[in-house]
């Protein structure tokens, strides 16, 4: 068995694009009012919400799924499962980048 750890970190950046502008330095908002009024956990609490609601998103056809969240003060940690669905799809190692098997669905 393999296990990932993926461990995030989030900056809000309210001077826009660092893509005009390489060498301007970041100027991070205040996570508890990152748009002048929203607590960015709030708008996280509201999206882990509606993750067991609506799960899949036909256009890219990718889903995700709370598996487990929980909150605690400014913390919220927990397990997202995520992933993409359609006809067919590669297998990949992802620590070598081979390709191990295809994957293919059957339409009915």
């Amino acid at each position: 068995m393999r296990v990932f750890l993926s461990a995030y970190t989030l900056r809000v950046d309210q001077s826009g694009s660092r893509k005009d502008n390489p060498k301007r330095l970041p100027q991070y908002c205040r996570l508890s009012s990152f748009d002048g009024h929203s607590d960015f956990r709030d708008v996280m609490e509201s999206f882990l919400r509606h993750l067991t609601v609506k799960i899949k998103n036909e256009t890219y056809k990718t889903y995700m799924k709370v598996i487990s969240a929980k909150g605690k003060d400014r913390i919220i940690c927990g397990v997202i499962e995520s992933g993409i669905y359609g006809l067919s799809n590669n297998l990949r190692d992802v620590e070598t980048g081979a390709s191990q098997s295809c994957k293919t669905h059957l339409e009915k």
